[in-house]
Order: C-alpha cells, then sequence, then structure tokens
C-alpha cells in the first residue's frame, strides 16, 4: 500500500475529481478518536460525493443515493487529507485528520482499478442479498 497526502490547495480540485472517479463505489466509514474510538457510522453504502468547502474550513462526505440509506458525514477543521492506494494502484482509502485528534476514514470495500471502474454495475441493478 502507498499513501500521498493531498495538500491543502488542492483538496477542492481532487474531492472534485475523486467524486467523479469513483461515485457509486461501495464504502464503510470510520471515525476515530481518542475520546470515542473507532465507531463505524455507514458500513456498505455507495460513495455520492465528497466536498471541500473553499471558503469554509469543512469537508462533507456523502454515502448512500438511496431511499432511507443516506449518510452526510461534515468533517470540521480538516488539517490534512491523504490517499492510501493499493499496490495495483486502486484507491483503498481515503483519510481526513481534524484538529481535535478525529479521523475520519472512508473506505473502499473492494478496490476496483480504475480502468475497470466504469464497467461495474450500478448498485441498484445488482441482486440484493438474502441474509
Amino acid at each position: 500500500m502507498r499513501t500521498r497526502l493531498v495538500p491543502r490547495a488542492e483538496w477542492f480540485d481532487f474531492f472534485g475529481e475523486f467524486t467523479r472517479q469513483h461515485a457509486r463505489w461501495v464504502t464503510t466509514l470510520w471515525i476515530l478518536g481518542p475520546r470515542i474510538g473507532a465507531q463505524v457510522e455507514a458500513r456498505d453504502l455507495p460513495l455520492e460525493g465528497i466536498v471541500a468547502d473553499p471558503l469554509a474550513p469543512s469537508i462533507s462526505i456523502y454515502l448512500g443515493g438511496m431511499p432511507g440509506k443516506n449518510v452526510e458525514h461534515p468533517v470540521a477543521a480538516p488539517i490534512s487529507v491523504w490517499l492510501q492506494m493499493t499496490d495495483e494502484g486502486a484507491p483503498a482509502a481515503v483519510g481526513i485528520n481534524s484538529a481535535d485528534g478525529t479521523k475520519t476514514l472512508l473506505e473502499f470495500r473492494s478496490p476496483i482499478p480504475q480502468e475497470l471502474g466504469h464497467r461495474v454495475a450500478p448498485l441498484e441493478t445488482l441482486p440484493l442479498r438474502a441474509d
């Protein structure tokens, strides 16, 4: 795995392009903090978008896109953003560190090489699992 730190000046453009390339990829959203430990906020929801507000110190993560299964997670006072890539070059996770010591981690359930990403069927066309 390789990790790349994304410079603050690039956050707005980085998240716009990242969202265009990886929308609908299935994710798990983790919140890790010194007071709360590791908490899963959302599991197995598709990425709808990540937005860095160029006028305010915040980043918002949007997951779901299905009735009753939408999550909006705001990240206040972000201080760093990083992208973890597999050895094959596919995104494995996006991390955001906040000023209060909280880390937000958006993991991709099964990283898919970018050249194959457009061939994946939309989530709503896949058969539902009966557990």
